[in-house]
């Protein structure tokens, strides 16, 4: 499995692509294959209880994700 990149000039566009993940395989992962998988990639490696110490919650009041307001109005 290889990554493809494409590329998209419109919402409507992007949303009559196909997708190609196979979601009820990636649903039927168990907690541990997916641990494992991770521990396979040196791309992914889980962080250590160190570094999940040292992580701090960030919240951005007025502004939802990817720069949407509380009613998803793109800012």
């Amino acid at each position: 499995m290889g990554i493809t990149r494409i590329t998209v000039n419109s919402k409507k566009e992007a949303e009559s692509l196909k997708s190609e993940t196979d979601w009820e395989s990636l649903g039927n992962i168990t907690d541990e294959e997916l641990h494992q998988m991770a521990l396979d990639d040196p791309d992914t490696q889980p962080l250590t209880e160190e570094q999940l110490s040292q992580l701090k919650k960030v919240i951005h009041k007025g502004e939802g994700l990817y720069g949407h307001d509380k009613n998803n109005n793109k800012k």
